[in-house]
C-alpha cells in the first residue's frame, strides 16, 4: 500500500496562513486572503480544513510547538556539545530577552492561547503541542542534570520544566513594561536566573524530598 502524498494546495493553504499571521496577526486571519494568497479557492479550504476554526487550530498549533521546540533543540545541541558544561552554560535557556523578534513570538502565543480558551479544537491542539513540549523539556533536564554529574536534587523533572515555561511567560509582563521604557534589564534579570534557578542544578542543592 502506498502512502498519500501531501497536496500542493494543501501545502499552499497552510503557507498562506501562516504567512497572513505574520503579516496582519492572528486576527487578520480570514479565508478570503488566503485563498488569494494561496491561489486557491474557498470551497477547496472547506475542503482539506472543514472551516477557519480547523484551519486555525492547525496552524497556530504548529506555530505554537515550533516557538519552543526550535528554541530548546538549538540550546541542547549547544549545551550537549560543551565538552565541560556547568551550570553557568544554562543560563541561555532563560535568556528571554527584549529582541522585537522574541516580544512578537511572546505575543503570538498569547494570542493563540487567548483564542483557546474559545476555541475547544485549537484548545484540543494545543494541549497535544503542549505536552510534546513537556516531553522534550523534561527529556533536556534529565540530560542536563546527568551531563553535571546531579545524583540527588530537591525538584523533579517535570516540575522544574513547568517552572521554565511558566517563567518564559512572565515576559510578557515585561514587555508590557517596556512599551513606557521601565522593562528590568536583561543584567538583572541574570542575576536572578543564577540566584534562582542555578542551585537546583549544582550539587549545593538543598537535600532532595522524601
Amino acid at each position: 500500500m502506498t502512502l498519500e502524498q501531501p497536496s500542493p494546495a494543501r501545502e499552499r493553504i497552510l503557507l498562506a496562513a501562516r504567512e497572513t499571521v505574520d503579516e496582519n496577526g492572528i486576527l487578520g486571519l480570514r479565508l478570503k486572503d488566503i485563498a488569494e494568497k494561496a491561489n486557491v479557492s474557498i470551497p477547496l479550504i472547506h475542503k482539506y480544513f472543514g472551516d477557519r476554526v480547523n484551519l486555525v487550530a492547525e496552524v497556530l498549533g504548529e506555530m505554537y510547538l515550533e516557538h519552543d521546540i526550535d528554541r530548546l533543540q538549538n540550546f541542547a545541541d549547544y549545551f550537549n556539545a560543551l565538552p565541560n558544561p556547568t551550570a553557568e552554560d544554562l543560563l541561555p535557556l532563560f535568556a528571554y530577552t527584549q529582541e522585537d523578534w522574541r516580544m512578537k513570538r511572546r505575543w503570538s502565543r498569547m494570542q493563540i492561547l487567548a483564542i483557546a480558551a474559545e476555541n475547544p479544537v485549537l484548545r484540543d491542539r494545543v494541549a497535544q503541542v503542549q505536552e510534546q513540549i513537556n516531553a522534550h523539556l523534561i527529556g533536556f533536564v534529565q540530560e542536563a542534570r546527568n551531563k553535571l554529574g546531579l545524583k540527588n536534587y530537591p525538584v523533579t523533572n517535570r516540575a522544574l520544566a513547568l517552572l521554565v515555561q511558566m517563567y518564559a511567560f512572565g515576559f510578557v509582563m515585561n514587555d508590557t513594561l517596556d512599551h513606557v521604557g521601565a522593562a528590568v534589564p536583561n543584567e538583572e534579570i541574570l542575576e536572578l536566573m543564577k540566584a534562582w534557578v542555578m542551585p537546583v542544578f549544582t550539587e549545593e542543592s538543598t537535600p532532595p524530598l522524601d
